[in-house]
């Protein structure tokens, strides 16, 4: 991969060495050459082109040469010319056997004429050429690149940038997928996250299919979205978000169409997980995923079921799954076995991090008859979440205990900033000629404000 090559030499090299050093190095682009004798003698040195014939015939790659205190001359020149069609820098400098006057400023004029056509003629294309108008690409084209985007990221920043994004935005189309992930600093963000979730309901029009909420939604939250929403088919709950069991029941069983949900790190019980699954005959796909651990120091001999709860819940209450992902359960082979018996139609079954089970026999060779298993050691990368974690004794609080409720029936929550701002923060939300009669007074903000009222 030699692409330069510079060489300082007191004495001349030979031709077989230049011609070796050109048929070498296939990829040489630059190569300069100072013979430092001719520089300090050169009235003893005589003409000789046997150099710059072996440059011409072995390195016909080059872009850039010098030689400086070279020997040869005009013949010498013409080859290195004729041999280098893609040389674009050469230096001469001191080669004083070269006669400049003829061939030089020859080739220079011939140059610089093809020069000044070159550019009499790109300026004519140049007019001939208008820049691109990106607005003009085709609609569709510009609602699958704006689709790509975060929820968030259409509302705050491109529904902002024209009326052609702001038209698009607007279209229900745009919010049937809604993915409302919010960023670390979650408890400082300059707008109220149950809000925004709203306003992107609102503007699917009943079309919402998939979303994805974390953190900061709470039961008000999911219950507009349940009762606005009768087409969802995907559900999505990830990282502690501030949801009860009960309000999840309640919001569930207004969504009969419900295909899938993901329960991502949340903190519901296995009461909770076994009324979801009743309240769902349709669900084909449901995930309950935790941060494992492979030093579970208080399993109970005397009692199997324990860490196997949310296993026989998911047994007891989906029979009609096809596909499910236990991601750091503390199940054992008992709460698998119930899972295997009870859910003849599954397809596609994720393990991965559910250390506590033991594939060896013949409730291992009974799940690789599935079409896709996860076995417990396989990589999580894709995953994009900790699976498990190292510490002894974690998970202590997960499997086998009662879990805390406070007053209002939230359970096992690190911890939530009821985040409120000023309305003006949410003003650029709406439209004059959005069609909705929905007041905000229940947002804990300050006032009554419709969307119909807005000056946006």
């Amino acid at each position: 991969m030699l692409e330069e090559v510079q060489l300082f030499s007191i004495y001349s090299f030979s031709k077989e060495t230049l011609k070796s050093l050109g048929h070498t190095v296939t990829s040489l682009k630059s190569f300069s050459l100072t013979e430092l004798e001719s520089l300090l003698d050169r009235c003893h040195f005589v003409a000789c082109d046997e150099g710059a014939l072996a440059i011409a015939k072995s390195m016909s790659q080059l872009r850039r040469l010098q030689l400086m205190g070279n020997t040869m001359t005009n013949e010498g020149l013409r080859a290195i010319l004729h041999g280098c069609p893609l040389l674009k820098s050469l230096d001469l400098c001191a080669c004083f056997h070269i006669d400049k006057s003829a061939e030089i400023k020859s080739k220079k004029k011939r140059n610089s004429k093809n020069k000044k056509k070159n550019k009499k003629k790109n300026k004519r294309n140049s007019k001939n050429k208008r820049k691109p108008n990106w607005l003009e690409l085709p609609e569709d084209v510009w609602f699958l690149i704006l689709s790509k985007l975060k929820t968030i990221d259409i509302i705050e920043n491109a529904q902002k940038v024209c009326m052609l994004f702001r038209k698009l935005c607007k279209h229900p189309s745009m919010f049937k997928r809604i993915e409302m992930h919010l960023p670390d600093a979650f408890y400082c963000l300059p707008y109220d996250v149950n809000l925004m979730t709203r306003y992107a309901v609102d503007r699917s029009a009943g079309q919402l299919d998939d979303i994805y909420l974390e953190y900061l939604c709470d039961d008000e939250t999911l219950m507009y979205i349940a009762e606005r929403s009768l087409n969802l088919r995907h559900l999505r709950l990830g990282h502690y978000i501030y949801v009860s069991d009960e309000g999840l029941i309640e919001a569930v069983q207004k969504l009969p169409m419900l295909e899938e949900v993901q329960l991502i790190i949340c903190s519901f019980s296995d009461e909770t997980v076994e009324a979801l699954g009743r309240a769902l005959p349709r669900l084909r796909s449901f995930s309950l995923t935790q941060v494992g651990s492979k030093k579970l120091r208080f399993l109970d001999d005397e009692n199997p079921l324990l860490g196997n709860e949310e296993a026989l819940a998911i047994a007891k209450s989906m029979p009609e799954l096809h596909h499910l992902q236990l991601i750091g359960n503390y199940m054992t082979n008992v709460g698998l076995q119930a899972i295997l018996d009870r859910c003849p139609l599954l397809e596609s079954l994720d393990l991965r991090a559910c250390f506590h089970i033991d594939l060896s026999g013949g409730l291992g060779n009974r799940c690789k008859a599935l079409k896709h298993l996860r076995l417990p050691h396989d990589p999580t990368k894709d995953y994009g979440r900790q699976a498990y974690a190292e510490q002894e004794g974690f998970g202590c609080m997960c499997v086998g205990q009662e879990r805390d409720y406070d007053s209002d029936g939230y359970s096992f929550y690190p911890g939530f900033n009821d985040f409120m701002g000023p309305w003006d923060e949410y003003s650029d939300y709406f439209d004059d000629d959005d069609e909705f009669a929905l007041c905000y007074d229940c947002f804990g903000l300050d006032g009554i404000v419709d969307y119909a009222s807005s000056d946006y």
